[in-house]
């Protein structure tokens, strides 16, 4: 209705209408807020109403900040409202206006009666009482605050106005932690090592009560279940303006882990083991009583991923002597196990930087033999390259994967495994309009894993194990190398067409068409992650380092690859994020050559320097780029990059529609600047021929921006990013020689989850 009335107040071209006849009275007198028949709204406030809140004398902390601790808020009119309350003006007093016309504008506008603020007085005195409050709690113990409410003729608006001396901020002279004389010698020390200095710094409650916290939360993890604090006592001393303070802690008798009893709700699902239920628990009966460990025991059942809800809680406390015995029960409440889907996909190989979309098949079942085994088997087509609604490969591919959760434990570390395999069959494009035959590959790779899982509050939380080989087949190598070659006329084809047949020259070398098999890799992955959601994470790091080792009748070289993020939640709907990535592969191109292509580093993409297209960018001093435009069809040896992103999603908007309400707030924007480049090209003579000056002056600068729209995956996101500094080009490298937003400097990216 709303859409329909702007598209008629519009269309008629409304003019600014004003009776000529005397409406002196009408215009002056503020009129008394409405529930009924909506009546005309004119330039005044309206009675009682809160049009703007300021503050007075305020030095410590800013009128934002204030202005978030008081309940007094000024109206805040939307766009849509203020647009319906213009025209409802003017047409209020015109007579000419149709009726009809008029009482929807005025439903439309009573619809927005809850953007309105009015001031009450109990409110505004408890803000003052709050003010003071606030204020003590930063040293400020004499501070003074006091309201007044009036209207502002210059700004025709009712203001409330909080004026606030804030006096003399105290200093701390002493803190003394009581309650804590009967605890074991090795827990007082340790727990005093957590009370920092204070003596001479300001009153600051906030960092006192981060203090009680740590405290608390030591006892709680050494056995002290009831310990709480009682409320701190202050001494003030106006003459030397410091406080001396008491924190009177109540330990309570230290607790031991009674018996621990196992509650399912199996919901028709085959039951996990007893026993690998307690083999994930991080605490045992006879242990002290320790939270985090609780906490712990919580996240590996969940990792188990067969459950639904997982609770620990206490039940009927047991006295033994000089401690207490706490029985704990164990709530399970388990999820479906066996899943079939069929369904479309997005996904994005990291190697290559390339959004892929295809449609899968699959079979799940999450507790094949009653130990949290999952077993899936899948089928899949994939198109790759799909960011641009265009494909550059197919491939068809069937295959299985069985996980145990756990093997074995060495100490508080666990141990899993896992078996993947699959078939793939393969139809590969150079994406050079010279290729008319794809080249097809087939291939059986198998992977065997043992992720080795650390506690949480250890820095590396992880360690994965892995053992790699496969089978390859090439069906076609010499047909299709006959028709890219006798189809490359200039020498930029020629070098294009070589490249995009040297990865696979090795294999119909070694095998001719039969099948192959290249060697094996060893690899080491060491992570490090703390963020606080794998998808949309607005605080934490993550932190990868993957070691490999490949050997074997073709394979013989070293690949390293260390990749960090970081984000820093900088406000309630902002988020900073950094990336760092690079990574190197050591091999002796004079004995072997074949490395797997997804070994391979490729720079430009959408998630790497998003600039460029994918596999688009290369440093053209230790690379052989065409210059054609085409792209780096062979890969380098050396990566380097870098992001630099601000993230915003929208807060809630008040006064539309729900529905509209929600889908608003699951939208943002971001705006960013990414940096890289990949040197050292897989080819005699440039492999290794990067120096340090190369790796400087050879890295890409993009800027961009790009608009998001989360999902439970992950948001799905749009960019767009034009070239800042462009050391491919020979003449106009950087961005004020040459037009930004041309089609050859910008690029379009669309994909699934953020770009790191």
């Amino acid at each position: 209705m709303y859409l329909f009335l702007f598209i008629v107040l519009f269309s008629l071209n409304i003019s600014v209408c004003f009776a000529q006849t005397d409406t002196s009275d009408s215009l002056s007198k503020s009129p008394v807020p409405i529930t009924g028949t909506p009546q005309p709204i004119n330039t005044l406030p309206l009675e009682g109403e809160l049009n703007n809140v300021k503050f007075n004398g305020n030095i410590y902390f800013s009128s934002s900040a204030l202005q978030d601790v008081v309940s007094s808020l000024p109206s805040d009119l939307s766009f849509a409202h203020r647009i319906f309350r213009f025209y409802y003006r003017q047409i209020s007093i015109n007579p000419y206006t149709p009726k009809p016309l008029e009482d929807a504008l005025g439903v439309a506008v009573r619809n927005y009666e809850e953007e309105y603020r009015y001031f009450d007085q109990t409110g505004a005195e408890n803000d003052v009482l709050t003010l003071i409050d606030v204020y003590n709690q930063y040293g400020f113990h004499d501070a003074t605050a006091s309201y007044s409410y009036d209207f502002d003729s210059t700004e025709k608006a009712n203001v409330l106005t909080f004026s606030v001396k804030e006096n003399n901020q105290y200093t701390i002279d002493t803190i003394i932690y009581t309650g804590f004389d009967n605890l074991p010698v090795e827990l007082r020390e340790d727990l005093f090592a957590l009370v920092p200095s204070t003596k001479g710094t300001y009153f600051n409650e906030p960092s006192i009560k981060n203090t009680i916290d740590a405290l608390t939360n030591y006892l709680q993890n050494n056995g002290y279940y009831f310990v709480h604090f009682d409320q701190p006592i202050v001494f003030k001393s106006p003459l030397t303006y410091s406080d001396s303070i008491i924190i009177p802690f109540l330990l309570g008798k230290r607790c031991k882990i009674g018996k621990i009893f196992v509650k399912s709700d199996f919901r028709e699902q085959n039951p996990i083991s007893d026993y690998l239920i307690r083999q994930m628990l991080d605490i045992h009966e006879g242990d002290w009583y320790n939270r985090a460990a609780v906490g712990r025991s919580q996240s590996n059942l969940y990792s188990l991923s067969t459950f639904d809800l997982v609770s620990i809680d206490s039940l009927e406390i047991l006295q033994s002597g000089e401690y207490t015995i706490l029985p704990l029960q164990i709530y399970l409440q388990y999820k479906k196990q066996k899943e079939i889907v069929a369904a479309p996909f997005i996904n994005h190989t990291t190697y290559d930087n390339f959004t892929n979309f295809g449609v899968e098949i699959s079979l799940l079942h999450r507790n094949l033999f009653g130990a949290a085994q999952t077993v899936s088997l899948y089928g899949r087509h994939v198109w790759q390259d799909f960011s641009l609604f265009s494909s550059i490969a197919r491939e068809w591919q069937v295959g299985g994967q069985f996980s145990q959760p756990l093997l074995f434990e060495i100490g508080s570390a666990r141990i899993g495994f896992s078996l993947q395999s699959s078939y793939s069959y393969r139809f590969l494009s150079s994406g050079l309009d010279i290729q008319e035959i794809p080249l097809r590959l087939t291939s059986f790779p198998l992977r065997v894993s043992f992720p080795v899982n650390f506690p949480s509050y250890t820095f590396v939380n992880s360690i994965l194990f892995e053992f790699f080989t496969e089978l390859q087949q090439l069906h076609n190598f010499e047909e299709v190398s006959i028709n890219i070659l006798t189809n490359a006329v200039t020498q930029d084809q020629q070098k294009a067409a070589t490249q995009f047949l040297i990865p696979f020259a090795p294999i119909h070398t070694y095998a001719g068409s039969n099948l192959a098999h290249p060697g094996q890799i060893l690899s080491a992955t060491l992570t490090s992650d703390t963020r606080n959601n794998p998808f949309s994470p607005s605080k934490g790091h993550f932190l990868s380092s993957v070691f490999e080792f490949a050997y074997g009748r073709l394979y013989s070289f070293r690949r390293l690859q260390l990749t960090y993020y970081h984000f820093f939640h900088t406000g309630s709907n902002n988020v900073l994020a950094i990336k760092f990535r690079t990574g190197n592969i050591w091999i002796d191109l004079s004995n072997s050559y074949f490395i797997p292509f997804d070994r391979h580093f490729f720079a430009g993409g959408a998630n790497s320097v998003r600039s460029y297209s994918s596999r688009s960018l290369a440093d053209l001093t230790s690379s052989e780029i065409p210059v054609d435009g085409s792209n780096n069809l062979l890969g380098n040896a050396t990566i380097i990059e870098g992001s630099l992103e601000y993230r915003y999603r929208f807060a809630r908007p008040r006064g539309i529609n729900s529905t509209l309400a929600d889908q608003i707030q699951e939208m943002g924007i971001t705006f960013f600047i990414d940096w890289g480049n990949a040197f050292n090209q897989l080819q005699e003579g440039k492999y290794a021929s990067a120096r340090l000056n190369d790796l400087i002056g050879g890295l890409a600068v993009g800027i961009g921006a790009g608009f998001r729209r989360e999902t439970p995956v992950g948001p799905i996101r749009i960019d767009v990013a034009t070239r800042l500094y462009d050391p491919t080009s020979h003449d106009n490298k950087f961005i004020t020689s040459r037009s930004p937003f041309s089609s050859e400097n910008l690029q379009i990216h669309i994909g699934l989850g953020h770009a790191f």
